[in-house]
């Protein structure tokens, strides 16, 4: 069960059972890991940020050098691959490095002791930590709350709203095992399930679909 939300009502039963396995800790630090990259790459890629940009960033600088050292004659636009890569590869093996200490230092054997252990066991050294803990900032900083962003943001949550409203109110509308569901009287619930697994193309497809008079099917 993830959550960024541990007082919601959906959470509680799953709380006071001790901590997660490693599997789902697993999951969660690649995830972390996965869209620090990823955004970083995006980000760059769309012209939000620039290299200058994150010149200030620590963790970029090392993995760039990195990168310099591995690849002497490397090219500029090879650059942003690279360092890219660079980071990940750098973060996947600190992580399994730093986790294989973990599990040696608490004595972990079992389920039951990772149940009872009092941290988690899949993290990052507290190096990487650090410099991750950098680069997040930055993303928060100059990308996550970019113009550019904040516009597309709100306008994925009106179109969502807009999309809840009409199909809460016209529920026939919906493909027909949502529509079975919804007129059986579960219409709230039936229509955010529906949201819920859309994809962002699909979402704005759907959109023109239902408020664009030239859209049909």
């Amino acid at each position: 069960m993830h959550s960024k939300q541990p007082e919601a009502a959906e959470v509680k039963p799953y709380l006071g059972v001790g901590q997660p396995f490693l599997e789902a800790q697993l999951v969660d630090a690649c995830d972390s890991l996965a869209y620090d990259c990823h955004d970083v790459d995006d980000a760059l890629s769309v012209g939000l940020i620039t290299p200058d940009d994150l010149a200030q960033v620590p963790f970029w600088n090392l993995a760039a050098e990195r990168a310099r050292q591995e690849h002497h004659a490397i090219q500029p636009e090879q650059v942003q691959p690279t360092v890219i890569r660079k980071l990940i590869d750098w973060q996947v093996v600190d992580l399994l490095d730093a986790t294989r200490h973990h599990l040696r230092v608490e004595r972990i054997g079992s389920l039951d002791d990772v149940r009872r252990c009092a941290r988690l066991i899949v993290l990052p050294s507290a190096a990487v930590k650090t410099l991750k803990a950098g680069l997040e900032a930055f993303l928060h900083e100059r990308v996550y709350r970019h113009y550019r962003v904040m516009r597309m943001a709100i306008k994925g949550q009106r179109m969502l709203k807009m999309m809840f409203d009409e199909l809460c109110a016209r529920p026939q509308q919906l493909p027909t095992r949502y529509r079975t569901r919804a007129l059986a009287g579960d219409g709230q619930q039936t229509v955010c399930d529906y949201l819920a697994g859309m994809t962002d193309r699909f979402a704005q497809d759907e959109y023109l679909r239902l408020f664009q008079p030239t859209s049909f099917t």
